[in-house]
């Protein structure tokens, strides 16, 4: 059985405007409009779970979000598409739950024009794009283990955790941690 999706419920609905009013005005300002999907993975025979119920880039991803286009709006589509893991939403928390969503509006971007209004598109709808990361790295554990401070997985973990915690100054790492199995540095 392929993915499946359905309209989101009212949980994440909440879950938005309340974001929205606390970090996010301007979304409800300028009336960015949204389709919010949960995305359920291809199921095997017996009704399993046979792969994540979205991917990007290659990888598992808890949520995604997309700004439609011109000729999709123009349709009648919202401005923006977030889609969630309908596998993984019933488990998170609250505050899980909260973050994932957090996560996908902070990429969302409006220009303005210079007066401070809302610069518009062709379809007078806000102009949006996608913020990317602050940042984002791949890398294998076990190459990590091996090369240690020269590893570039272990610098880009080390500059992440300084942009966190905006301190400066050497992390401590695990060096004596078991070797991760073969499954998990493959992954």
């Amino acid at each position: 059985m392929p993915r499946t999706y359905e309209q989101a419920g009212e949980d994440v609905k909440e879950l938005h405007i309340v974001l929205c009013e606390k970090y996010y005005k301007w979304i409800l300002e300028d009336q960015v409009t949204f389709n919010f999907l949960i995305a359920h993975g291809p199921r095997d025979k017996d009704g399993n779970v046979s792969a994540p119920a979205i991917m990007l880039h290659g990888h598992a991803a808890a949520a995604t979000v997309k700004i439609n286009s011109l000729k999709d709006r123009v349709k009648g589509l919202a401005d923006v598409t977030i889609e969630i893991d309908g596998d993984q939403w019933p488990a998170w928390t609250e505050q899980q739950r909260m973050a994932v969503l957090d996560h996908e509006l902070y990429h969302l971007e409006p220009h303005t024009n210079a007066d401070g209004s809302p610069k518009l598109d062709d379809c007078g709808r806000p102009y949006l794009t996608l913020k990317k990361h602050d940042f984002h790295f791949g890398g294998f554990a076990e190459i990590a283990l091996r090369h240690r401070d020269y590893a570039f997985e272990v610098k880009a973990v080390e500059e992440a955790f300084q942009l966190i915690t905006g301190e400066g100054g050497q992390m401590e790492w695990p060096w004596a941690a078991p070797v991760p199995n073969r499954k998990l540095a493959a992954s």
